[in-house]
């Protein structure tokens, strides 16, 4: 359907709070999600796991200061298909 929700993207807020509203997306199909975690990065990350999604790219952002992570991650299924594209930290600043 034109109104299927595939890729969420959430900045700026703590980890928790994107668990608490990833959680309740739940029943949605989400393949992709799109994550800039200000706090908490290891309990997004633990959420993550459990809810069979793959990190599949990882960067650093830094602003005024202060780095924060940006993440992108898939559901393991839509990984194992091949439709994911894998990258490091190493690698993410090259094009």
């Amino acid at each position: 359907p034109e109104d299927r929700v595939d890729t969420v993207i959430l900045a700026g807020m703590g980890g928790r709070l994107m668990r608490r509203i990833l959680g309740e997306l739940d029943r949605l199909p989400v393949q992709e999600l799109v994550l800039q975690p200000q706090s908490e990065w290891e309990e997004l990350r633990a959420f993550l796991y459990e809810q069979a999604y793959l990190i599949v790219e990882e960067n650093m952002v830094l602003e005024e200061g202060k780095y924060y992570p940006v993440l992108r991650a898939v559901r393991k299924e839509t990984a194992a298909t091949g439709h994911a594209c894998i990258r490091t930290i190493s690698d993410a600043g090259e094009k």
